[in-house]
């Protein structure tokens, strides 16, 4: 079996190890491949993204590692990149002229209309009731129709290698709390995303963290989205937007056996620098 992750934080950012130390762990469980993609900077202040100023030593110290590792994982060097209207996305000319391997697309942030700060919809609880109640009027429906098309304008005008954790929102909606996710008016939004996504040839990553930390009642995306992907003939990957090296291999296995259960026979990886199938 074939183990790689290419959903990878350190301390550069949000993650809670130096990369070093995740890179070891990698080797220790037997990965064949681990790529780093720390959130890019944004244009505002954040306690989760990559400050500016340690752009270019982030890049450094993985292309380091990369050369002192080589003879025992394969290292990549990517990047998760926020599609902010107007501000950025992972085709900024700034993030395409550095030499990243790969690129993640993510949207996190939704700017309010009342105070025009951009807020998370995966944070703090009150960053997302702030949003639904001032920008949305309370209508969650609203919200994830807004947050579908901010990524379909991301894959529009930026598109990335791979779309990160295509439901974000079910953070704020564990056990189906604010809504069921499949009734028919969210099925529609997510099957216009996925046609998109299909049209642009983007891989989805199955996503491990956020039901690793108890954050959601299942991966990203829902299985019944990866049903419906399988029909678009969506790539997958599998990744555990891991933070600490102990969660590195979180859920990997269990997810390879979920995609072959619903009709997978491949999924996507990054090895001797190409994108490639695998079987599962």
């Amino acid at each position: 079996m074939i183990l790689t992750n290419y959903h990878t934080h350190c301390t550069f950012c949000d993650g809670r190890a130096e990369a070093e130390e995740v890179v070891q762990a990698a080797i220790q469980k037997g990965f064949q491949a681990l790529g780093f993609s720390s959130h890019a900077p944004v244009p505002f202040e954040t306690d989760w993204t990559m400050k500016e100023e340690n752009l270019v030593p982030y890049i450094n110290r993985i292309r380091e590692l990369k050369t002192r590792y080589r003879d025992q994982i394969e290292i990549y060097l990517g990047m998760e990149i926020d599609y902010i209207p107007g501000l950025m996305g992972p085709s900024s000319p700034r993030f395409e002229k550095l030499p990243l391997d790969y690129t993640i697309g993510s949207v996190h942030c939704i700017k309010s209309s009342e105070t025009g700060e951009y807020l998370t919809v995966d944070g703090p609880l009150e960053e997302f009731e702030e949003i639904l109640a001032n920008t949305f009027d309370g209508n969650v429906q609203a919200l994830v129709g807004h947050y579908h098309q901010l990524m379909k304008q991301m894959l529009t005008e930026h598109r990335p290698d791979i779309v990160g954790h295509f439901d974000l929102y079910k953070t704020k909606n564990k056990d189906n709390v604010r809504f069921d996710e499949e009734l028919q008016w969210h099925r529609d939004i997510v099957e216009e995303s996925l046609k998109i996504i299909a049209e642009k040839g983007v891989i989805v990553e199955i996503n491990t963290g956020g039901y690793a930390r108890g954050k959601t009642s299942s991966i990203y995306p829902s299985p019944w989205i990866l049903d419906m992907a399988l029909g678009y003939e969506i790539p997958v990957m599998v990744n555990s937007d891991a933070h600490t090296p102990d969660s590195l291999d979180t859920l990997l296995v269990e997810s390879f056996t979920l995609l072959k259960e619903i009709g997978y026979k491949h999924r996507m990886v990054y090895l001797d620098n190409r994108w490639q199938e695998v079987g599962l």
